[in-house]
């Protein structure tokens, strides 16, 4: 952001922006933990029903994460076509 943008951002919205830009980091970091454990357990030799929960668990949460995609973007989720899939 320039510093003429800057000056024209809200106050007041500063703080909130910079909570949320934390927050995406920290997912980024969570997923990329989570990927490589994905991989690992996949590999493993874990039990058929702990496998299923995490594709369960790994689906619901994928999902959530673009339900909050549209939201940002201005797009209804209850309109859209990934309603039908969670």
């Amino acid at each position: 952001m320039s510093a003429s943008n800057a000056e024209d951002f809200p106050s007041q919205m500063k703080q909130p922006i910079r909570d949320l830009h934390q927050s995406l980091a920290d997912l980024k970091q969570c997923l990329h933990t989570f990927n490589t454990n994905y991989k690992n357990m996949k590999s493993a030799s874990t039990d058929p029903l702990s496998k299923a929960r995490v594709e369960l668990t790994t689906a619901y949460a994928m999902n959530s994460l673009f339900w909050i995609y549209l939201t940002t973007k201005g797009v209804n989720p209850h309109e859209h076509p990934i309603k039908d899939e969670i």
